[in-house]
């Protein structure tokens, strides 16, 4: 018998993409800072909504956390170990900030460079791409299995030729290492949690400054452990 690992990859262009971003809010209290960040939350999130041609928008929120701002001469210590401080004296606050991390997702995925313009233009900081991804992985996880055990038959044939001896049947396959595909930029839809806003008859929008981006194509792969017979 000859034991071989095969490797297989696909890649798709995706069906929609994402964009993450950070939303904040600041002000001399912390509950000012947080009306302050669901105004804009509510601003960013209508307008990203009505992006011309884009459909199917959904947000989700990440991580949240309001922090205090103190005066410069006050050291606050690392984050793993900060100094407990009085809400009153020499160093209490001079402001907070509030912070909430959002993922918006949208198609179509060409639609990412005017999503990532425009979300700047409505104020979101920290604009980057997020995760594309495609409505059917399922069969792109099959063409990859295919892929794979295709590269492992070629290599079995070459071993088994030089060796004077003819490939046979299989006798087992096993999934890579540990059994797991290996996914590379895709992400699932976003569905149970996702905010979607409701359809308002406003006009549709369209950033002032055209960008150019390309979402990142959805690769999948897999490798597979065969076994082959020997006929000699």
């Amino acid at each position: 018998m000859i034991a071989v690992m095969g490797n297989g990859s696909v890649e798709h262009a995706p069906d929609y993409a994402a964009l993450k971003f950070e939303v904040v809010g600041e002000a001399k209290s912390e509950t000012e800072a947080l009306k302050a960040l669901a105004t804009r939350r509510d601003g960013i999130e209508s307008g990203l909504s009505r992006l011309a041609d884009a459909k199917d928008v959904r947000f989700e929120t990440g991580e949240f956390e309001v922090k205090r701002v103190l005066p410069p001469e006050c050291d606050p210590g690392d984050s793993y170990d900060p100094k407990p401080r009085l809400s009153t004296g020499a160093c209490a606050p001079i402001g907070f900030v509030a912070q909430l991390d959002v993922t918006v997702q949208f198609r179509p995925a060409g639609k990412v460079g005017d999503a990532a313009s425009l979300a700047v233009q409505l104020g979101a900081r920290g604009v980057e791409l997020g995760v594309s991804g495609v409505d059917d992985p399922r069969a792109m996880r099959e063409a990859a299995v295919k892929a794979a055990f295709e590269d492992a038959r070629a290599q079995a044939e070459l071993l088994a030729t030089a060796s004077g001896a003819k490939l046979g049947p299989v006798l087992s396959i096993n999934r890579g290492v540990d059994g797991e595909n290996l996914v590379v930029g895709y992400a699932p839809a976003l569905k149970a949690q996702a905010r979607v806003l409701e359809d308002d008859g406003a006009a549709p929008l369209s950033p002032d400054v055209a960008l150019k981006l390309t979402a990142t194509p959805v690769v999948e792969s897999t490798s597979l452990a065969v076994v082959f017979r020997l006929i000699r």
